[in-house]
């Protein structure tokens, strides 16, 4: 039992290290310090270390953690969806969440320090978009398997999707230009560029 409960308690301190630390990257940058994070998160550098080996480590699961919403709709749809009805849910939440003023104030960020820190933007692009963007492909391959769509190469079409979904939206928020869109609009952008991507890739 006290085991248990012991266990318990260092997954809500994992957890609860791991969600300071999202927050810290997003808000401070690359650089922040482990004793930062710690601080931030309210407990002993020592004890950051032994739930996560290295900043690398602890990095790498701060960046899934912030995307891990992403791939939900890919991850719960059933095998016999209209794929037209999971990539809108899709498209809609990637956009939703890239226009968040904390997302957006961290993409700045890594984006600015990415030449300081190399490796980190890497571990970034890695554990963030490539992650997102290999769920999505493996979508399309396995629904072109099934019939319902003909998507010759996966990961450059899963590519093309999110460029399509965030594209000028993403990048006219990044630089101020312009007010963030309403949910309304960001509805119509969005459906348009599913129909778009289906135009291509339904099978004829």
């Amino acid at each position: 039992m006290a085991t248990n409960v012991l266990s318990r308690t260092g997954r809500a301190r994992h957890e609860a290290i791991l969600t300071a630390a999202a927050r810290a990257f997003l808000e401070e940058g690359y650089g922040i310090s482990i004793d930062r994070v710690a601080e931030r998160a309210g407990v002993s550098k020592q004890t950051v270390y032994n739930h996560f080996g290295s900043k690398e480590d602890l990095f790498g699961e701060a960046v899934a953690l912030l995307i891990q919403d992403l791939t939900v709709p890919l991850d719960t749809a059933p095998k016999d969806s209209d794929p037209e009805i999971v990539l809108r849910q899709l498209a809609r939440q990637s956009l939703s969440m890239a226009l968040e003023p904390e997302y957006l104030n961290g993409h700045r960020l890594m984006v600015a320090e990415a030449q300081r820190f190399p490796e980190f933007a890497a571990m970034a692009y890695e554990a963030g978009v490539a992650r997102v963007t290999r769920s999505l492909a493996n979508y399309l391959a396995d629904q072109t398997a099934r019939g319902r769509l003909a998507v010759k190469e996966a990961t450059l079409a899963a590519e093309h999707f999110f460029g399509m979904v965030t594209g000028h939206i993403h990048l006219r928020a990044l630089m101020g230009a312009g007010a963030i869109p309403t949910a309304e609009q960001i509805d119509r952008h969005v459906d348009l560029a599913v129909a778009t991507f289906l135009r291509a890739y339904r099978p004829s």
